[in-house]
């Protein structure tokens, strides 16, 4: 049935003829991305199977519809041909891809539409869509004045890694920089390695800015718990850890990362089913991760937006991608 609704979604949205030389397709009137070029890519990409955002956007004052549609037709409906070349004249075989902070730009607006209850709340921003995973040079943007540039170089601040964040609009932080010699080595005389089949590995969540301390899921089903050895401590204690019977989450979709932007890293999983899921995100604090006896509060401590039906989607334990 999704797909059927999807598939209706594409063909009143399209009405197309190819260019033989190649996948570009050419766009009528009747596509929301023709406001802005008029050839894109027929090959699409791996975020298409989430058109229907256009659906949610075109309720919008014209302002707000016109900056959600900008970046989502760069993303679902790349410009290819002779589009390119309107776009970013005297540009010699650009990368065609939105940057980095023009998806930040795009999901913060979405945010605050959201809070506002302009976008429905049965809405979700697109899964897989992840504004960190997006380059920050050779990328398109597209101004406030309605303008599109190519990016070749970093902006100044360089150093600043954007994270979708569900606290908060602004995204500012920088992770801190330490010399070889401020840095605390990893312990390697750990005896208890944890259990093989969930997440163990190096993570960061003393937030010192190197990814030494050790976390493994110690014990099993109702005792079982997340356990961290901290760099540069010592003994086979357990005294950075989760609560007791903590949710490992569903199968392989486990992973370790700074999510909510303070430094230290996070331990995110999907939780739910094959009808409803999400991504939840249990929060590493100074002594422990929340939901611990010192720390207290729930192991659900944020959720990442955007991550609805996750159920199914294995990801890579170090970095969530």
């Amino acid at each position: 049935m999704e797909l059927l609704i999807i598939l209706s979604v594409a063909i009143s949205l399209l009405a197309v003829h190819v260019d033989g030389r190649s996948s570009c397709v050419r766009i009528t009137k009747s596509h929301p991305c023709q406001q802005f070029y008029f050839h894109f890519d027929n090959e699409g990409n791996t975020f298409k199977n989430q058109s229907n955002v256009f659906n949610v956007t075109a309720k919008l004052s014209n302002s707000k519809r016109e900056s959600f549609e900008a970046f989502f037709c760069v993303v679902f409906y790349p410009p290819c041909g002779a589009s390119v070349d309107y776009l970013l004249p005297n540009i010699r075989t650009p990368h065609v891809v939105p940057c980095q902070e023009f998806c930040t730009s795009t999901w913060k607006l979405w945010r605050r539409m959201f809070i506002k209850k302009k976008i429905p709340q049965d809405s979700a921003w697109p899964w897989g869509l992840r504004c960190e995973s997006l380059p920050r040079k050779d990328c398109i943007k597209r101004s406030a004045y309605g303008t599109w540039k190519y990016l070749h170089k970093h902006s100044k601040d360089d150093n600043v890694i954007p994270i979708l964040r569900d606290d908060d609009d602004e995204i500012d932080d920088k992770p801190p920089r330490l010399t070889s010699e401020q840095i605390i080595p990893r312990r390697y005389d750990v005896i208890d390695q944890g259990n093989s089949k969930l997440f163990r590995g190096w993570a960061d969540v003393q937030g010192t800015g190197a990814a030494n301390d050790y976390c493994r899921v110690i014990g099993k089903r109702k005792k079982q718990f997340l356990a961290c050895a901290l760099a540069g401590s010592v003994g086979q204690d357990h005294r950075y850890v989760s609560r007791m019977g903590f949710d490992a989450g569903l199968k392989d979709t486990w992973y370790m990362r700074d999510a909510n932007n303070d430094g230290r890293d996070d331990y995110c999983r999907c939780v739910g089913n094959s009808t409803v899921s999400r991504i939840s995100c249990m929060k590493a604090e100074r002594d422990g991760f929340r939901s611990s006896p010192l720390v207290g509060g729930s192991q659900y401590s944020f959720d990442l937006i955007g991550s609805d039906g996750c159920f199914g989607q294995e990801v890579n334990p170090f970095t969530g991608l």
